[in-house]
């Protein structure tokens, strides 16, 4: 309670359990706080509701550019391990979806004499924890060696699994026929959108990833004006003379 409030009006002001301006600041903050958990909750419950939607069949099916995936090669389909290659090749097989026949990728920059480069495709090489989760057998297991490669994206290397024959496998082309697609509800998205816009009109991503403890970014686009503390840091005194005399002239 405010000093000068009971010396106005005395000590009966306290029953009225006013709240005093530092108290009421505080409430308003709580309450924005409160406001931004609820709104990450529904947001979360829509993304929730947009997963569960299922899928929606189309009548009749487009077909969208090509697929490329591995099959088992002929004498091997023939072969009476042939349900044996097929269950591991049902574990490592990979899907790629180009919309060119001959599955060329377009050169990232053009330059002169640089042709259209082939994608290439090679079975999955899991690292050891999805490795465990795919449950091979250990006559399964038995073939296939362990290496270390390139992460992706970190600068260090991950231990992979990899098949040690994959000329058993061919690659074959087929259209990429689309017979169903995601489930779309208006109500959902345009309630998804308002939240997203709110949050970015407000200015409020960072207290909401502070709120659920999350790592906030520092990040700033810079200008291009050096901060106060920093315009003189990389110059010398005389250089320094040289700039004060030029703004006074100025």
């Amino acid at each position: 309670m405010d000093k000068k409030l009971i010396k106005q009006f005395g000590i009966e002001i306290l029953f009225y359990k006013l709240k005093s301006a530092r108290q009421k600041k505080r409430a308003v903050k709580e309450a924005n706080e409160k406001m931004l958990i609820s709104l990450n909750k529904e947001s979360r419950q829509i993304w929730q509701q947009q997963k569960n939607l299922g899928f929606v069949e189309l009548h009749p099916p487009i077909v969208k550019g090509w697929k490329r995936y591995f099959v088992l090669r002929e004498d091997v389909a023939k072969s009476k391990d042939a349900d044996f290659y097929q269950n591991i090749l049902n574990k490592i097989n990979k899907i790629e979806t180009c919309g060119r026949k001959d599955f060329k990728r377009k050169p990232r920059y053009r330059k002169k004499g640089k042709q259209w480069k082939l994608i290439e495709q090679t079975v999955l090489q899991p690292e050891h924890s999805d490795f465990v989760k795919l449950s091979f057998s250990d006559k399964e297991k038995a073939l296939f060696e362990e290496k270390y490669v390139k992460h992706k994206w970190k600068k260090e290397l991950v231990k992979v699994y990899v098949f040690k024959e994959p000329w058993r496998f061919v690659l074959r082309v087929r259209p990429n026929v689309i017979s169903k697609v995601k489930a779309f509800s208006a109500e959902l998205e345009s309630r998804q959108k308002k939240i997203n816009s709110y949050l970015e009109r407000t200015n409020q991503g960072n207290t909401l990833s502070r709120l659920l403890g999350h790592r906030v970014s520092r990040w700033r686009r810079w200008d291009g004006n050096p901060k106060p503390n920093e315009r003189y840091k990389k110059s010398t005194v005389a250089q320094i003379v040289d700039t004060i005399k030029n703004e006074w002239l100025m």
